[in-house]
């Protein structure tokens, strides 16, 4: 069954809040799939039904054209059985939407009593069978489909290894020679008393084999025993699975049942019994009797697993860095930051050839998509030991000292432009302190600074306002020192210092409530470290003593582990997370370190993959509860929200009640608790208890098979008997009854996700009246635009029907050109306010059978819950939108718009422009334009022009003219609806550097050949007649032209002139709408003159764009539409 996203009339469920988990976008991936037909015959295969009518609705095509926003939509399925049966609605069950009944709770806190409704269900056995639990999302074909893809180029490596390894393993596809995997090889009759061919995985495990014997660990004994290497337990498949599975470990051979042969292509699990360490092997070779005792497999490098009860550290693994581009300057004590498009390093210092500090006026950045550094702000002050942070596209360089002393001066560098202002003054200006960002706020902190001669060190804490440019002091730090740090969640951590003595106090600042309090030790006192974090982790890098020093800190464990590293050491260094990765770069290096004779600078940076495993917490007391049903008065996406901690009052519940219960094997009840969230309690909430197991077990009552559950006044308390809980109802999940041969409805409510302000999408259709349209969605995340889709198509009717014919194109899934009509058909009804479509269609009908189409679409049914039913005999799916009407433009006045640009042959081709000189938007509709008085070639159908914007028409594209403009001369006639007509003349086509001119018009018809600008105001003329051609064309600015064609699809030919002045390096850079860079045309010196570049942008996707042309100060932008 092929599948297209209807990106017209589709259904947009808002499931992409990113707090909420990725298997919700899996669904709502799944919703949006709709099923084409191929051509206008397979639309009498289509059920078309109008649910919904108006007696005072029309149904006239001529009513159609118009402007249409997207608005109220729906989707139901119905289903028919051939027996009758329940289905219980997995929404209930997953505390989107109300049981069908609720249970009163009353709240005890100390005397006070206040009551609630649980009137929602989460059974967690029943999401994670919905949305998969530990296997992640695993739909690929494992025989054969990693093949197909392959081979036509797409990378699905990842998913195959997660999902089918096990069962179909591809070795050399999931177990390379890198960072994560160790190759290891014994050969046949090698010597295994020679530790080098040994596979030695710690101190205490080895794993060697002897001729002819079994593994066996030489670091404990000398030959194989007891069934396997002493020292080890195995299970005989991978540890995922064995942790998953609840595997019993065992003797290597019991493990591989006497027979390792038979798992050759198999990963098993060790546990290195003395470390209390996992580790995969993945087996090879294993070379039978009488051949020498070879083998071969794949290992992980690293633990996969660790048993805490036994550790101390949550976290291990390494940074493995890699070396990237040197920065064009050594430089330590830099300010250092990135804007999510670059990384940065401002000002900082260098050294002489005598040993004289230099203070960097200036700063780079580092373009990850081409390994190269650019300079990035200039003129900037000289300082060192300074901080820089990022916010809202602009980098603000504070602290930081030079010759001249301390600088209390704050540059501001816009990342767009470059340009560098100053803002408000730093009221407390110091060098080696720390800064970080949090709410679009600047904190700065610690640091040291000069009283007279005397070198103070400063406790204090500020917070800067960019907005308004307020400085406010805030709590002073613990102590007073050097120290660096960054926020994360709220609470800002800094990391040892220096204050005469080093420090190994890690520290937090609760900015909501302006304490400081002393949360942990770093495992030795360190200083002129850097400090960055990926919002989870908290990396340190460097030390001034232990200069490869890199260590993590979790802030949700109050942990700190010191990792493995290859990084070059680096002190005064600067560091970011960055694209997933750790990126450290510059700082200093003493004498004698790596052979180094003298003190060294650095402009080296280097980027690293952490590959860090945080393990399971373990509970001491044996503490496991784990509900199986939970109950609450508030949805799980306000459940999830108060678990990432936001507020209750925020979200609008009052008195928040999580109630959670187990059951025995045997289905009774086990164990009832409930959870009082408060924000304001010191362990974020109050657990409550059954104080009297027998009594809680006669106070409910479970139904199993109905999920439902009686409670029959239970009481549930805390350990200090001052909050309690007692609960009397009953609560069960929606359920729907499906009779026999009977068609039941069964709805997916659009709102159960509720709305999300931030993240939205509007989407607009236009309907013209010579059957062609177009639909614009406009995407927008936190309040600004971040996406811009425009498609075009054809649209036809009836009195009943209306059929929407876009073209498709299955290049991606398929690897070959297999473009076709994708043609949808709707059941329509115009109303006062718009049209209603309504569009029915059997999902199942390419499918053999409604089992086998519920399985290949488990994520979409499994939501409805038709994976429950039995003997399905009939599927409908019904989709149903209301397209409200916009305001049309008034029509145009003839005159007021304008033929304003025409072009004649060349590149690019023939195309002519219109221009509404207006104060208020104009309809065309009705205009018609040719090349002849007969005006038979074009009829403009509904097309708005802006005020002081323009139409423009390339020769044969949809909804433009298809008669050719002549190079020898021609004219262009434009009329209104009532024929009135002007006329404008086209000369002779006219070439000029290797460009064919275009000819630009006023109102009164009169023009001049001009470089081509469709779509944007017209150049000043060029006069033809001076008598050195080549002397008058040399420019004498720069200038950046509008690309031609403008929208284009899929190239593009891009203008600029270099003037006679330049000497310097000349860019030309592509960004997209969110301002990161896509494609650099041009970084290299050019003479003067004018240049035409082609930019093929047939690997981008249809949006907006940006050209930006940069020679030393000079930048200019424009703008560039890509519609594919």
């Amino acid at each position: 069954m092929k599948k297209i996203a209807l990106y017209l009339l589709m259904i947009s469920f808002c499931l992409a809040n990113d707090n909420f988990s990725s298997s919700l976008k899996d669904i709502n991936k799944a919703i949006q799939k709709k099923y084409n037909i191929n051509s206008l015959e397979d639309l009498q295969k289509l059920i078309n039904q109008n649910q919904q009518s108006s007696s005072t609705s029309t149904r006239d095509v001529e009513d159609i054209p118009g402007n249409y926003s997207l608005g109220e939509q729906s989707v139901d399925i119905e289903v028919t059985v051939g027996t009758d049966q329940t289905l219980f609605n997995p929404l209930s069950l997953m505390g989107m939407l109300p049981a069908t009944s609720s249970v009163t709770a009353d709240i005890a806190d100390g005397d006070a009593v206040t009551t609630t409704e649980l009137h929602y269900m989460l059974l967690s056995d029943y999401l994670e069978d919905m949305f998969g639990g530990g296997d992640g999302d695993c739909d690929m074909n494992c025989q054969g489909e990693f093949d197909d893809y392959n081979d036509y180029g797409i990378d699905v490596s990842d998913e195959y290894c997660e999902c089918c390894q096990d069962e179909y393993p591809l070795d050399e596809v999931c177990y390379s020679d890198d960072v994560e995997w160790i190759y290891f090889e014994k050969e046949d009759y090698a010597d295994y008393t020679d530790s080098e061919n040994w596979d030695i995985i710690n101190d205490d495990v080895a794993i060697m084999r002897r001729d002819n014997q079994g593994f066996y660990n030489p670091l404990q004994e000398d030959s194989y025993a007891n069934g396997g290497p002493a020292g080890t337990l195995w299970a005989g498949m991978s540890t995922h699975r064995a942790m998953d599975e609840g595997v019993s470990y065992t003797t290597w051979n019991q493990a591989v049942n006497s027979n390792p042969q038979s798992f050759i292509g198999d990963t098993l699990s060790v546990y290195c019994e003395a470390a209390y360490e996992y580790y995969d092997i993945h087996l090879l070779s294993f070379s039978g009797q009488q051949t020498g005792g070879g083998f071969s497999y794949y290992r992980t490098a690293y633990p996969v697993h660790g048993d805490e009860e036994n550790r101390d550290d949550h976290y291990e693994g390494t940074v493995d860095f890699e070396n990237v581009a040197n920065m064009n300057y050594p430089r330590y004590g830099a300010a250092y930051t990135e804007d999510g498009n670059f990384i940065y390093a401002l000002c900082g210092a260098d050294s002489d050839q005598e040993g004289n500090t230099v203070y960097h006026t200036h700063g780079e950045r580092y373009d990850h998509n081409n390994d190269s550094w650019e300079t990035f702000g200039e003129n900037l002050i000289g300082r060192r030991y300074t901080n820089a942070e990022h916010v809202n596209g602009n980098i603000y360089i504070l602290n930081g000292y030079n010759n001249n002393g301390g600088t209390d001066t704050v540059e501001i560098i816009n990342t767009s432009t470059g340009e560098v202002s100053v803002s408000e003054t730093n009221p407390h200006p110091v060098s080696y302190g720390g800064s970080a960002v949090w709410d679009n706020k600047i904190y700065t902190f610690g640091g040291g600074y000069y009283d007279g001669d005397d070198l103070q060190y400063s406790s204090r804490l500020y917070v800067f306002d960019p907005e308004n440019e307020q400085w406010t002091r805030l709590a002073d730090m613990p102590d007073s020192m050097n120290t660096n740090g960054v926020v994360v969640d709220g609470v800002l951590y800094t990391f040892g210092g220096y204050n005469g003595s080093v420090s190994d106090d890690i520290n937090a600042y609760y900015i909501g409530d302006d304490v400081w309090e002393t949360v942990g030790s770093l495992p030795n006192p360190i200083s002129a470290n850097s400090v960055s974090t990926n919002g989870d982790l908290i990396f340190v890098v460097g030390d001034y003593a232990n200069i490869e020093f890199t260590g993590a800190y979790s802030p949700w464990e109050n942990e700190f582990y010191e990792l493995e590293s290859n990084m070059e050491g680096r002190r005064h260094s600067s560091a970011v997370n960055f694209d997933g990765e750790l990126w450290a770069y510059g700082g200093s290096q003493p004498a004698g370190y790596n052979d180094n004779e003298d003190y060294v600078i650095l402009s080296s940076a280097q980027r690293g993959i952490f590959n860090i495993t945080p393990h399971d917490d373990h509970d001491d007391d044996g503490d496991d509860f784990q509900p199986e049903l939970l109950m609450m008065n508030f949805t799980m996406m306000e459940y999830m929200m108060l678990m990432f901690g936001a507020d209750p009052d925020s979200l609008g519940i009052e008195n928040p009640v999580v109630m959670g219960l187990t059951t025995n094997d045997d289905g009774t009840l086990a164990e009832v608790r409930a959870m009082l969230p408060m924000g304001d309690h010191e362990d974020g909430g109050v657990e409550l208890y059954a104080l009297d197991s027998t009594a809680m077990v006669n106070a409910v009552g479970i139904d199993t098979a109905l999920y439902a559950i009686t409670f029959d006044n239970l009481s549930l308390e805390d350990s200090s008997g001052y909050y309690g809980l007692n609960v009397t109802g009953a609560i069960a999940p929606q359920t729907t009854h499906l009779v026999a041969g009977v068609a039941t409805s069964i709805s997916l409510p659009m709102d159960m996700f509720g709305d999300d302000e931030g993240n939205t999408e509007e989407g607009y259709v236009s309907f013209y009246s010579d059957f062609t349209a177009r639909d614009i969605f406009i995407g927008y995340e936190d309040g600004e635009v971040s996406e811009i889709d425009t498609n075009y198509f054809n649209w036809d009717a009836n009195s009943t029907s209306l059929w929407l014919m876009m073209e498709e194109s299955d290049d991606y899934y398929y690897g070959y050109d297999s473009t076709y009509i994708d043609t949808q058909s709707f059941v329509y009804t115009i109303t006062d306010t718009g049209i209603q479509l309504s569009g029915s269609y059997d999902p199942c009908e390419d499918e053999e059978s409604y089992d086998d189409c519920i399985d290949e679409d488990d994520d979409y049914f499994q939501m409805l819950g038709l994976d429950q039913l039995e003997d399905i005999t009939n599927l409908v799916e019904t989709m149903m939108l209301f397209l409200n009407q916009e305001d049309n433009a008034e029509p145009c006045v003839l005159g007021t718009v304008y033929v304003s640009e025409g072009h004649t042959s060349g590149d690019p081709e023939d195309y002519i422009e219109i221009y509404n000189s207006g104060d208020n938007e104009c309809s065309l509709e009705g205009f018609q334009l040719d090349d002849n008085d007969e005006l038979d070639d074009l009829t403009f159908g509904y097309i708005a022009i802006p005020a002081g914007g323009y139409w423009v028409g390339y020769k044969d594209d949809p909804g433009s003219f298809e008669s050719g403009l002549s190079a020898n001369g021609d004219i262009i006639v434009l009329a209104d609806a009532q024929n009135n007509m002007l006329t404008v003349t086209l000369e002779p086509s006219v070439e000029m550097d290797d460009v064919e001119l275009s000819q630009s018009f006023d109102e009164d018809g009169v023009g001049c050949y001009t470089f081509p600008t469709p779509g944007e105001s017209n150049d000043d003329c060029i006069t033809l007649s001076i008598s050195d051609p080549e002397l008058s064309a040399l420019p004498k600015e720069f200038k950046l032209y509008a690309n031609f064609p403008n929208p284009f699809n899929p190239k593009t030919t891009i203008r600029f002139d270099v003037a006679e002045s330049t000497s310097g390096i000349t860019t030309l850079k592509i960004y997209d709408i969110t301002g990161s860079v896509v494609a650099v045309l041009i970084n290299e010196q050019f003479q003067p003159g004018t240049y035409d570049l082609q930019w093929d942008a047939g690997q981008f996707a249809s949006g907006v764009y940006f050209s930006e042309l940069i020679s030393g100060s000079f930048r200019q932008t424009k703008k560039m539409i890509l519609l594919k």
